[in-house]
């Protein structure tokens, strides 16, 4: 009786450990813009910049500005026709447990931002050049809150099954 019950906590606890793996830190929150990477993007030229993610508790806000580069110092860019773009997504180890997971919701928000908008290197995580036509695309509004619904017949959920 002592062997199941020794093996069934050893189970119980391998399980656990892998439900909640330790966070570990990512290289890329910690990577700068180097001076070189500013000194080459071109004025005119659109571009989509990653701002490093902001971690409240057990939410991790991510922030990207679509824009057009109107000018690049040693320490900052300065974009105009500018987009930002935030998406919330929750950290907490327990969105992996089955049916619980659900009450951890992802959400984005897009909003036009005043022009021009100036950004430090230092907040900087990625620049990344794009053509107009997929800026445009880009700064279309968006809302994801994470509930479908259905317009075709006015309720919330999956459609009736015809």
């Amino acid at each position: 009786m002592m062997r199941v019950l020794s093996t069934g906590l050893v189970l119980c606890l391998l399980t656990g450990c892998s439900l909640f793996p330790e966070q570990t830190q990512s290289s890329q929150r910690t990577r700068r813009v180097t001076v070189e990477e500013f000194r080459s993007l071109q004025p005119g030229q659109w571009y989509r910049v990653r701002l490093h993610g902001k971690k409240d508790g057990f939410t991790e806000l991510r922030t990207e500005y679509i824009g057009q580069l109107q000018q690049a110092a040693d320490d900052s860019i300065t974009l105009t026709e500018v987009s930002m773009r935030g998406r919330y997504e929750s950290t907490s180890p327990l969105r992996r447990v089955p049916y619980y997971g659900r009450l951890f919701k992802n959400t984005g928000i897009d909003r036009e931002e005043p022009s021009p908008k100036r950004l430090a290197r230092d907040q900087i995580q990625q620049i990344m050049p794009i053509s107009a036509a997929e800026a445009a695309q880009l700064k279309q509004p968006f809302e994801r809150i994470g509930v479908d619904f259905d317009f075709s017949n006015g309720t919330s959920g999956p459609s009736p099954a015809k």
